[in-house]
């Protein structure tokens, strides 16, 4: 079975950019001098603040149409694998961008947003946490 996946260029940018943010970071910080926002190498001349107007810098579609060839049996499991890394390092990148420029009131509720799903008994602690643990100690007592 041939390989459909490829690391494309968009993703290559996002990573050169990244590294070059970091050592300019580090620059900064040794130096004494001033950190700078990290910029989407596709923003161009866009308006980083205006949220609709870098969506193009994070798209996705590419990756995903390629994932999407790969789960039509039209891949390896190492092209779904690095294709699906490819996405979601891109979709973290975009999220951490976007909440870096939001407004402290779209902070404030996402946050509660998030408390309200955490404070649920079938939310990440209760849901998640708590039936792990469980299934781990019921299996290991099954086991003996």
């Amino acid at each position: 079975m041939a390989g459909v996946s490829d690391i494309l260029g968009d993703f290559s940018k996002h990573i050169k950019a990244l590294e070059e943010q970091a050592k300019f970071s580090a620059e900064a910080v040794t130096s004494g001098g001033r950190r700078r926002w990290f910029v989407p190498p596709a923003a161009g001349s866009a308006d980083v603040n205006d949220p609709t107007a870098i969506n193009s810098s994070f798209d996705r579609t590419a990756l995903n149409n390629l994932y999407e060839k790969a789960l039509l049996d039209e891949g390896t499991v190492g092209d779904r694998i690095a294709l699906k890394q490819q996405i979601d390092y891109v979709a973290v990148l975009e999220r951490s961008y976007r909440a870096a420029r939001a407004s402290s009131i779209r902070c404030r509720a996402m946050a509660a947003g998030r408390s309200k799903g955490h404070s649920s008994s079938m939310g990440v602690f209760g849901g998640h946490v708590m039936r792990e643990i469980q299934n781990i100690i019921r299996n290991s007592k099954e086991s003996r």
